[in-house]
Order: C-alpha cells, then sequence, then structure tokens
C-alpha cells in the first residue's frame, strides 16, 4: 500500500507542496502502521473494514477520517488508473457510508 500512496500523492498537480506533506503525514500517522505493507493486491474487504474499524476506535475526529478514508479511496482508484489493481478489487470504495453509520450512532 505504501507504493500506491506515494504513486498517488507524488504526481498531484492540484495540490501545493505543503498539501503533499499534509497528506503524507496523514498516511504515515493513518495508514502505514496498519495496512500499509500489505501489497495492494493482497488487499481485501476484510483489510479495508478493518481499517476503518481501528481508526475509527482511536477516536478521531469523524471529519479526519472521512478526509483519510478519501484519500486511502483516491490512492486506490489511482493503482486501477495504472493498471497495479483491477477495478473490481478497489475495496476502498464504500467504506465511508460505514463510517458515517457507525459516527451517527455514536452521536457524532
Amino acid at each position: 500500500m505504501t507504493e500506491v500512496v506515494s504513486e498517488h500523492i507524488d504526481p498531484l498537480t492540484a495540490v501545493g507542496a505543503d498539501t503533499r506533506v499534509h497528506y503524507l503525514k496523514q498516511f504515515a500517522a493513518h495508514i502505514s502502521p496498519s495496512i500499509g505493507p500489505y501489497l495492494v493486491s493482497s488487499m481485501s474487504y476484510r483489510h479495508m473494514a478493518g481499517w476503518v474499524r481501528a481508526v475509527s476506535e482511536k477516536g478521531p475526529a469523524p471529519t479526519m477520517i472521512a478526509n483519510v478514508h478519501g484519500s486511502l479511496s483516491a490512492a486506490m482508484t489511482t493503482a486501477v488508473r495504472l493498471g497495479v489493481l483491477p477495478a473490481v478489487r478497489d475495496h476502498a470504495r464504500g467504506h465511508w457510508a460505514a463510517v458515517g453509520r457507525s459516527d451517527r450512532a455514536d452521536g457524532g
């Protein structure tokens, strides 16, 4: 996953250097420790659902979870565009709905 996220962040053209640094910090804090070591081709729905659950349990703001998830989903989309991941295996899609339901249930 580390390579896919780098492949997504490095070529971004609509953001400045400070935003790239922010994305890399988010990756280091919230993605790398849990799913960063996995090859993107080995990722499954269970990995992604587990990641959402693990990040949610740490107690960050729902907006932060949504932002990091959006970055992860965009990185997976980039992997599809680069041919690293078949479109049917983009397991990051759809998890925001689960995060949103969980947040509302907690009063967030």
